[in-house]
């Protein structure tokens, strides 16, 4: 059986030792990514309202130490869930596609208004390439069946607005999956040829 490993700290995948490409870096190689919104800020509040978010599913969420920058974020997932009804399944599972070689962690799977969907969670607004990146996470967890995808804009915001969230989707083409896989093969050219 093969060893899949994923290292929080360096966010690299391993297959028997092997690095994985993510599906990120697969997109940015592609060209796909527009990262000049991408700051250090940026990657610090994401890190951070994702881990949140994920004690708060887990049941584990101390309010207390939840930093007042993130806060309102975390409000808006809390909103979310209580307002749709979503029910956590799977939650910041990193996986590894057999077939493509690639790696990425889901952010949420779970059932939304009787159905399973996969939702991919941001602090900023939802940009398009987000369908192609949810696409490839589905094709993680192909044994579910073509889930539905959405993007959720977590919003921060004070008092009331802390009640915020806005949600992209469904996206349900599959020829999404097609588009990740020629990033695929532009990622794996350029990887053996620059």
């Amino acid at each position: 059986m093969p060893k899949f490993c994923y290292n929080d700290e360096t966010h690299t995948y391993t297959l028997d030792g092997k690095v994985l490409p993510n599906v990120t870096d697969i997109l940015d190689s592609a060209g796909i990514v527009d990262k000049r919104w991408f700051t250090p800020e940026s990657a610090w509040r994401g890190k951070c309202v994702h881990k949140a978010c994920k004690l708060l599913d887990q049941g584990k969420l101390d309010w207390d130490t939840v930093d007042p920058a993130i806060a309102g974020y975390v409000r808006s997932w809390q909103a979310f869930k209580q307002q749709t009804g979503f029910k956590v399944k799977v939650c910041e599972r990193p996986a590894y596609h057999e077939f493509w070689k690639y790696a990425g962690t889901v952010d949420r799977i779970g059932t939304m208004n009787n159905s399973m969907v996969l939702i991919d969670i941001k602090t900023g607004p939802v940009a398009t390439w987000v369908r192609l990146q949810t696409a490839a996470y589905a094709h993680l967890y192909e044994s579910l069946g073509l889930l539905p995808r959405f993007g959720l804009e977590l919003k921060p915001g004070t008092g009331k607005l802390d009640w915020n969230y806005k949600l992209s989707g469904p996206w349900l083409d599959p020829g999404d999956m097609g588009t990740f896989t020629a990033c695929i093969a532009v990622h794996n050219w350029k990887e053996r040829n620059t």
